[in-house]
This record gives structure tokens, C-alpha cells and sequence, in this order.
């Protein structure tokens, strides 16, 4: 079944538009085997990004859907993937979405690959306006951006939002992954495995036969923390109608569900 992770409550400023692209994500892949975030932190050394919408998917890869709700009028001009504006959107008079998506394409799949310890994976970025059909786009801009995946707020419904994304070109290419490598790619996403930690390295091979030493269980469960994180960020960022209660016995992870929804 599919899992979609909400990192905090909708309801800021201009999340209304990211929120109707997220429930036609949801109803797009209701029952099948993916795994989406709304806001997946991603965190490197260099810089801190936060993708409107992520979509794991077995057969696609990673798709990243870059929203921007913007009314047709507030778009003066488009000239390549650069769109200036006739007013300031967040403080800014231009904007370049689809690059912006691009890199955060290219920075997930560079992520999952090394922490999945994967051959290859596709990855795809998309722009999402939900307050602009493609009709309107059309008669405004004519066919400009021809080659910029977008999708239209006429193309939320499930079959056409899919179409949208699967025929969306590869910022990096793969093949569907088998069950083993979706396992793999499912574990590499969890959250709480992006803040970057402290290196453990391997042990020095002891001069003698010893017993296990507590270093070498260190190292060999850092290996299976990533599954774990991912189960764990599914139920404690699952947000319920009203109260919740979470119960499990001494060393199942309550504290560290609790830590994540303060976070």
C-alpha cells in the first residue's frame, strides 16, 4: 500500500496549492506500492532544500513536483526556463522552477544511490501549476516550455496525473527497480538518516580471536538504522484527527517517535 509522509500540518501560506497537488498524488497511486513526502527534508553539508512533493516510485524512480501556485496574470513572460514576473511571488520578480526541481532531482538520486547502495536510479523533476489549466497556459504562452514536464490544474484527475508523470524524460536515467532495490531505495529515504553523522569507522582487525567487541556492534547496526527510521517517520509523522496515543514496551522507539513529532 501506498505511504505518503506529511513532515508538518498544511495550512501556511500558499500551501493550499501544494496541498491539492498532494491529494491528487495520493488518489493517483491509492493501494499501489510508493512512497511520497510532502516537504522531504533534504539535508547535505553544502545546502538545505526542501522538494514540494517526492514521489518514490518501483517503476519511475524518484519524481520531485515543484509547485508553484501562481495565477496566469502574475506571469509576465517566459523566455527559456526563466519565467518573469509581473509582481514579486515570495519576494522574487523571476523564477526558474523547473531548474529548481532539476537539481533537487539530481541531488535524490545522488542521495539514494549512495545510501541504498544502488546500481542506478531514474529520477524526474516536474513542474506543478494548479491554478493554470493547460488551456490557459496555451493561449497565453502558445507552446512555449514544450520540453518543461508541467502539469495543469486540468490534469490532477488519477489517470491523467499519471500519464503526466510517465512520460515526464529522466533528468537521470534507470531501469525499474526489483524488489530488492525498491527495499533498498524505501530504507535510503528515511528522514532522519539525512542530518549527517558522525563517521563510525570500522574496527582495526584484532591482533588476537577476541570476543564481539561493542564497536563492532556499533558499526554493524549503523548498517540497519535507515529501515527502522523509515518505519518509525510513518507512524510518527502520520497526523491523526485528535489525540493520539502511542504504547509499545521498553525499547520499541516511543521516545524516538515522540522526538520526531516535536521536530
Amino acid at each position: 500500500m501506498a505511504d505518503f509522509v506529511v513532515t508538518e500540518a498544511f495550512g501556511g501560506p500558499g500551501e493550499e496549492g501544494e496541498r491539492r497537488i498532494f491529494e491528487a498524488v495520493k488518489a493517483a497511486y491509492a493501494g499501489e506500492d510508493v512512497l511520497g513526502f510532502w516537504r522531504y527534508p533534504l539535508v547535505t553539508r553544502e545546502t538545505v532544500r526542501e522538494p514540494d512533493i517526492l514521489i518514490a516510485d518501483p517503476e519511475l524512480g524518484l519524481v520531485v513536483i515543484e509547485v508553484k501556485s501562481l495565477p496566469l496574470d502574475v506571469i509576465a513572460g517566459v523566455s527559456g526556463y526563466r519565467w518573469d514576473l509581473a509582481r514579486p511571488y515570495y519576494g522574487k520578480v523571476h523564477l526558474n522552477p523547473y531548474e529548481q526541481a532539476r537539481k533537487q532531482a539530481q541531488l535524490l538520486g545522488e542521495l539514494a544511490v549512495r545510501r541504498g547502495d544502488l546500481a542506478q536510479l531514474a529520477t524526474r523533476a516536474v513542474v506543478a501549476l494548479p491554478l493554470i489549466t493547460r488551456e490557459a497556459w496555451d493561449g497565453r504562452f502558445g507552446h512555449l516550455l514544450s520540453d518543461v514536464p508541467m502539469l495543469f490544474a486540468d490534469e490532477l484527475t488519477p489517470a491523467r496525473l499519471r500519464a503526466a508523470l510517465e512520460r515526464t524524460p529522466p533528468v537521470r536515467y534507470g531501469q525499474p527497480l526489483d524488489d530488492a532495490a525498491w527495499a533498498a531505495l524505501r530504507s535510503a529515504l528515511g528522514t532522519s538518516g539525512n542530518v549527517p553523522k558522525r563517521v563510525i569507522r570500522p574496527p582495526a582487525p584484532a591482533a588476537t580471536p577476541a570476543a564481539v567487541r561493542r564497536a563492532d556492534l556499533v558499526t554493524r547496526a549503523a548498517r540497519h538504522l535507515h529501515a527502522f527510521d523509515l518505519q518509525q517517520e510513518l507512524i510518527a509523522k502520520t497526523i491523526p484527527p485528535g489525540p493520539q496515543r502511542i504504547r509499545g514496551i521498553a525499547g520499541s522507539g516511543k521516545t524516538v517517535l515522540l522526538a520526531q513529532k516535536a521536530a
